[in-house]
């Protein structure tokens, strides 16, 4: 008798055991899987501000690019250093 309640208590420790486990697991591949949406999420919105960058940048070349062409009208040398700065 005693040998058969201890078989039953083994074997349920067992399975508690393999239970816990796949819990375990399972939660570990939740974090894991918000981890990596989390890290594409932030590599999208790195690559929307490199966009949003160069932009900007293009931009900012091309008013300089007609404020060089225009010089003469603003009373500036031709080859004068020039520096634009854009308020938002």
């Amino acid at each position: 008798m005693m040998f058969k309640n201890l078989v039953i208590n083994n074997s349920w420790i067992i399975v508690s055991l393999i239970f816990l486990m796949s819990i375990t697991s399972v939660i570990a591949s939740l974090l894991m899987d918000q981890k990596l949406y989390t890290k594409q999420e932030n590599k999208n919105q790195l690559e929307i501000l490199k966009a949003e960058f160069s932009h900007t940048r293009k931009e900012l070349i091309d008013v300089k690019r007609k404020v060089i062409v225009n010089a003469e009208k603003f009373e500036l040398k031709r080859r004068s250093n020039i520096i634009l700065v854009k308020y938002e």
